[in-house]
């Protein structure tokens, strides 16, 4: 699969990170949901600076 938007499409580096994390998942085979979605994120060292599990949430 070929994401339809890649990351520097993005004007925020957050949205961008959120976005690839998601994309990643769904590669894998894996659940995207907001739960796994901020798993991944803190596995990279990401999560804090996307805004927590609260942002992502409002952005779904």
């Amino acid at each position: 699969m070929r994401p339809a938007l890649l990351p520097s499409a993005f004007f925020s580096r957050r949205n961008a990170l959120i976005h690839q994390a998601i994309v990643d998942l769904h590669r894998a085979g894996r659940p995207v949901g907001v739960p796994q979605v901020a798993a991944e994120l803190q596995l990279r060292g990401q999560l804090e600076f996307c805004g927590g599990e609260d942002t992502i949430c409002s952005s779904a």
